[in-house]
């Protein structure tokens, strides 16, 4: 799944005429389409050191909100439900 950005980089809008803004609009109205149209990623977390399947990590936030992960190991299935900061997600597991 996509990951969306929380912001929109218009520009300088204080000399912009309607037919910029109507392209801007028109630009993030595809980009947020694209995303939520799409389906969720599934993963399988192999830790690199003992290449064993994992959970979640905290620390995955290239993932994005909806993302599965499977541990076939456990066997244990979680979707990420939150980003809480730059640095944070939050694995829920189901």
């Amino acid at each position: 799944m996509t990951k969306i950005s929380e912001t929109y980089p218009i520009g300088n809008v204080e000399n912009m005429d309607v037919r910029e803004l109507a392209e801007s609009l028109q630009d993030m109205y595809r980009i947020l389409s694209v995303a939520i149209n799409s389906k969720p990623s599934v993963i399988t977390r192999i830790d690199p050191a003992t290449g064993n399947y994992i959970d979640g990590q905290a620390t995955d936030v290239d993932q994005a909100i909806g993302t599965i992960n499977i541990n076939p190991a456990t066997p244990k299935v979680e979707v990420l439900t939150k980003h809480t900061n730059p640095t944070t997600v939050v694995w829920t597991a189901v």
